[in-house]
């Protein structure tokens, strides 16, 4: 996080996954900028939300640096304003005590008494120590869930442990067998490494490696991993009493409870008042226990106990709901698990529900009920496209992370395989499955789904980032290639340009029944002709089949296609639909002769075409088309112009769309690789009353702000002559996108004309 004045951000946050690291990091952090001469000031929110009553804004600091020199409460208040810039304020969980951010509140004088809520968000909101750097840390959809005016600016997100900062942990933890537990980890496989990515994981994995327990080396999930590490607890020579089943059932009551009751810290009274004392916690779990003073005398009242992880909280709340909890309570708590907009709460308990159901004798009733769920929960978000339901923004950030987390709910079921592939039999049981690769975590849920379940997929999404792993990506791409079924279509987004990374393309493309989107990260000099040059061997080499590939980079679309398609050499004149085999496309290439187009139009009641065109003379056999079969046809229409056209091909454009002009309808238009100099307004305002469902019209120009607003005009100006009411009408610039909106119900002009 090296900045100057040029790249300061205020409020950063730094998110991912139980156990990825989070505090680790923020200790890096802090050590780093004590080190650079800035004053830290760290909050846990669990300590935050244990602060009762009204408290000023100085004696909140100091709460979290007692030995602070600045003598009293009133010296520091003063001395806060004037060192904005000096100071560092670092809070750790936002996912633990999400409730105490307030988006509305009354701002309070610095040293005037106020809740912690009000401090907290004043300090996020900038309506105090502006000057100051805030970094929050927090599982994601806990940031996601943030109102807009307390959003972060950059968001960081922890991606696990590098080789080098996994053999740092283990050494940490284990130093004699270290070679060893690295050894073990890399031959268990990739499972197994995407765990050991986690650093508290990784701790784990560390303590029970030379215990007795011979069933370690079987760790396949992550809830048996938990498991071995309570008996390894158990097993301890340091373990002074072991717990006995009444002792770990009362824990985990104890954890249910204090869940209920959003209280992730505890005092020995809370634990008096639930049969507890802290000896029996040591036993049955693993916990810390801190103080609220420093001092070297502690009393009772002044403890705090926490557990050494929130997943291991979350992992005795599980077993106590699964195995204690009354059946109709047990239902109405499952039905709350899967809130969109509180997902971080759930995450994991959730997932070890699905663990102990997988290992342990469970009530029927419940594993009906559980599994139910999580089929109904994972097939409605795999029943459409994400960014259809919920957009571009946010929305589908959380829903993306949701169907990962389903997933893996579903990888820890390895002894339920048969009846979630039950769940997904039968050719009508078609299934969207979207992905983000991040890391081996963020993969090991979808490739158990598509390995184990073998789904007909009809849409396949894959969004690729910076730290995307070509190791990561080819695992992927091996586990689509070995699907039964094919794929009918599939966009891969985001993605760096490498070698390596064509290779997975080229796994991939055999199960492509439709199209295939690939979208090319903009900022990167790509060699894209390079790219479009091997796919067209690739796809030659596979037997014909009418799938396509659409590549996009920086605004412009290219086609690639069989190299049979644009030959004569099918003897059909009508062809099934690229996209769906319900319709219908022409063999343009055929229609060459003067027989084929007299055979078409010949033809009647023919049904839904589709076509999808690039070359010049596809265009041109198109309009001879247009011209002479005056038969009404339901049609979409794709062009894609190839770079390098000459003016001889717009005129053929222009024609196409005078043709259109003379017809009763078109159902959808879409343009790419445009130029307002080829293409401008006349034809729009020409087609604009022809098109029933879809005008999308993609230009390569960049707009001044000045041409923007008269595009604006000129288009509401014109949109009356839209005839078909909730037109979805697309005008796409390099960097800019106007959609007009066009009434779903039409005016009174509408029906006139």
């Amino acid at each position: 996080m090296n900045e100057d004045e040029s790249t300061f951000k205020r409020l950063v946050a730094v998110i991912g996954e139980p156990g990825c690291g989070k505090s680790v990091y923020l200790t890096s952090l802090e050590s780093y900028y004590i080190k650079q001469g800035f004053f830290v000031f760290r909050f846990d929110f669990i300590g935050l939300k244990m602060i009762n009553g009204k408290i000023t804004f100085p004696d909140l600091v100091l709460s979290s640096c007692p030995s602070f020199p600045c003598g009293n409460s009133k010296q520091f208040g003063r001395w806060l304003p004037k060192n904005e810039r000096k100071c560092i304020f670092l809070l750790d969980g936002l996912d633990q005590a999400p409730d105490i951010v307030e988006e509305i509140f009354l701002p309070a004088n610095i040293g005037s008494p106020a809740t912690t809520g009000v401090w907290i968000s004043m300090l996020i909101s900038q309506k105090l120590m502006r000057k100051s750097k805030v970094v929050i840390s927090s599982r994601p959809s806990s940031i996601f869930n943030l109102p807009s005016s307390l959003r972060p600016e950059i968001i960081y997100n922890l991606n696990g442990l590098s080789d080098e900062g996994m053999s740092l942990v283990v050494s940490t933890y284990n130093r004699e067998h270290s070679q060893q537990i690295l050894k073990f980890i890399k031959d268990k496989g990739q499972n197994l490494v995407s765990f050991t990515r986690n650093p508290f994981l990784l701790s784990l994995i560390s303590l029970i490696y030379n215990s007795p327990l011979s069933e370690v080396t079987s760790t396949t999930t992550l809830t048996q991993l938990y498991t071995f590490a309570f008996k390894y607890l158990k097993l301890s020579p340091h373990n002074r009493k072991r717990g006995d089943e009444e002792s770990e059932k009362s824990v985990d009551k104890f954890y249910f409870v204090m869940f209920l009751a959003q209280k992730n810290s505890f005092t020995e009274e809370d634990l008096r008042n639930n049969g507890l004392t802290v000896e029996t916690m040591e036993n049955c779990t693993f916990i810390n226990v801190t103080s609220k003073q420093l001092s070297h005398v502690i009393e009772s009242k002044e403890k705090m106990i926490t557990p050494r992880h929130q997943s291991l909280m979350e992992y005795h709340l599980s077993r106590y709901i699964i195995q204690h909890l009354g059946i109709e309570r047990f239902k109405s708590m499952v039905d709350g698990m899967y809130d969109l907009l509180d997902q971080d709460r759930w995450v994991y308990i959730r997932r070890f529900m699905a663990g102990h159901i997988n290992t342990k004798n469970v009530d029927k009733e419940k594993k009906k009920f559980f599994l139910n769920r999580l089929i109904d929960k994972l097939k409605d978000s795999q029943s459409s496209n994400m960014f259809d339901r919920y957009g571009y923004g946010d929305g589908t950030s959380l829903a993306l992370l949701f169907q990962a987390r389903l997933y893996n709910d579903l990888a820890e079921l390895t002894n339920e395989l048969e009846f979630i592939r039950n769940c997904y039999s039968g050719k009508t049981s078609e299934t969207n499955v979207q992905v983000h690769i991040e890391d081996e975590r963020s993969i090991e849920g979808p490739i158990f789904f598509l390995k184990h379940v073998n789904p007909n997929l009809q849409f396949l999404d894959i969004y690729l980032s910076e730290h995307t792993d070509y190791v990561q990506f080819r695992r992927f791409a091996n586990s689509v290639k070995r699907l039964s079924n094919g794929i009918k279509r599939m966009n891969i987004g985001s993605i760096p340009f490498a070698h390596e990374h064509t290779e997975c393309i080229e796994l991939i493309l055999p199960k492509i029944n439709s199209i295939l989107n690939l979208t090319y990260k903009m900022e990167n000099n790509v060699d894209i002709d390079h790219i479009e040059q091997r796919l067209q061997l690739s796809i030659d080499k596979l037997p014909f089949k009418r799938a396509f590939i659409c590549i996009y980079r920086q605004s412009r679309y290219r086609l690639i296609r069989h190299s049979s398609y644009t030959s004569a050499t099918s003897s059909k004149t009508i062809l099934p639909s690229h996209l769906d085999p319900e319709k219908k496309t022409i063999n343009l290439i055929k229609c060459k002769k003067k027989r084929e187009l007299n055979k078409i139009e010949n033809m009647r009641r023919i049904g839904f075409f589709d076509f999808i065109i690039s070359h010049e003379h596809e265009v041109k056999m198109l309009v001879e088309i247009l011209m002479k079969v005056r038969t009404v046809w339901p049609m979409n229409i794709r062009l894609y112009p190839p770079s390098g056209v000459t003016s001889t091909y717009w005129r053929y454009v222009r024609m196409l769309f005078q043709q259109i002009t003379e017809r009763p309808f078109i159902t959808q238009l879409h343009v790419h690789n445009l130029s307002v100099s080829d293409i401008g307004l006349k034809e729009i305002v020409s087609v604009l009353p022809k098109v029933q469902n879809v005008l999308s019209l993609k230009y390569l120009d960049e707009l001044t702000d000045g041409q923007k607003v008269e595009w604006i005009k000129n288009v509401e100006d014109f949109k009356h002559l839209v005839t078909f009411p909730g037109l979805d009408f697309t005008l796409s610039f390099a960097t800019w996108m106007y959609q007009p909106d066009i009434p779903v119900i039409p005016n009174q002009w509408s029906m006139s004309d």
